[in-house]
């Protein structure tokens, strides 16, 4: 994934989600790039930038692209790492009601997370993902698993290393 520019969650949050259809973005070093922020997406990070599971909030905006494709606007949280670089947790567009259950992408459908918490919620629906999250910490907590279950693991990479792949 190449990263073009950043900006900080409210420098772009009332811009996107609603209202206009595109936004014109500088970058330092390659011009500047008009993309779309008026998709579902965009709209329920909008509503609402924090991971309704562990809470983690969105705090940057990174203008990306995929190798072939034209750039886009990813929300990320950053969470301070002791004595390292940040790491960066990209925030996801979830489904409530998951659409492979028949869920609709709708507002009213649709919730954000972190990518950790949503690849862990999965194709489970919302109460059901938290009430297995509260049985897990149940038995943590009862000593009978004495394994600690951590839903967000380590990001795939630092604020230092988006600026290196082209």
């Amino acid at each position: 994934m190449r990263t073009y520019a950043s900006f900080l969650l409210n420098d772009l949050l009332p811009l996107v989600g609603h209202g206009q259809n595109k936004l014109t973005l500088p970058t330092p070093h390659d011009g500047e790039f008009t993309v779309p922020v008026n998709s579902s997406r965009l709209e329920c990070l909008h509503r609402n930038h924090s991971c309704v599971t562990c809470g983690k909030e969105g705090a940057l905006w990174l203008l990306q692209s995929h190798t072939t494709e034209h750039p886009h606007l990813n929300l990320y949280a950053v969470q301070p790492m002791h004595g390292e670089d940040d790491e960066l947790i990209l925030m996801t567009q979830d489904h409530r009601v998951p659409r492979s259950r028949g869920g609709k992408t709708t507002q009213d459908n649709l919730q954000t997370m972190c990518s950790y918490c949503n690849n862990k919620k999965g194709s489970s629906s919302q109460e059901e993902f938290l009430l297995n999250k509260e049985l897990s910490k149940e038995h943590v907590v009862s000593g009978k698993n004495t394994r600690i279950q951590r839903y967000c693991p380590p990001a795939m990479f630092t604020r230092s290393s988006l600026f290196h792949g082209k």
